[in-house]
């Protein structure tokens, strides 16, 4: 019985940490749309696996609650920055190889649900080269949404053309 143990104890998956999967499925179209975001985790992380573009050189795009006024700052390989807010989305990754399902790309997004302060989030990404399937690109962007609403919905978008293939993944943190 753990209540009476003294020194380190282990705590239950629930008490914190966990990734909750909230929602899921497969790329196609232009966008795909997670709704109805549960404001009740402390983060979210999005994961796309092998995504795959109908158009060579084609980039993963983010965007919140379907807001695509100028909100949106990024910058990629954590490079210095003084950036504007001058976008109506954010790229996640670099251009893509359209012949070859590719990529995985892990996205946090923090403190989410909070009404009190701008949003931030990381992604990390690696997909194959748009021109030579042999090589990849990887890139880690830091991404600012200058508004203080909670995020409710959250868009994936090609800058290019339809999705063929791939899957997301959408985790509540606590």
């Amino acid at each position: 019985d753990s209540s009476t143990a003294t020194g380190l104890k282990w705590a239950s998956a629930s008490s914190g940490g966990g990734y909750t999967l909230l929602d899921s499925g497969t790329l196609s179209s232009t966008s795909v749309a997670m709704t109805s975001i549960s404001g009740s985790y402390r983060d979210l992380v999005i994961i796309v696996r092998d995504f795959l573009p109908d158009t060579s050189n084609a980039q993963l795009r983010g965007r919140y609650n379907n807001e695509s006024s100028n909100y949106y700052s990024w910058t990629t390989n954590n490079a210095p920055v003084a950036a504007t807010f001058d976008n109506g989305f954010f790229d996640m990754t670099a251009g893509a190889n359209s012949s070859t399902a590719n990529g995985l790309i892990h996205f946090r997004i923090y403190d989410y649900a909070n009404t009190d302060t701008w949003k931030s989030a990381e992604v990390t990404a690696v997909v194959l080269n748009a021109s030579n399937a042999a090589t990849w690109n990887g890139n880690r962007t830091f991404v600012v949404y200058n508004q203080t609403t909670a995020i409710s919905r959250f868009d994936l978008l090609l800058s290019t053309g339809n999705f063929t293939s791939g899957n997301y993944y959408l985790y509540g943190v606590k």
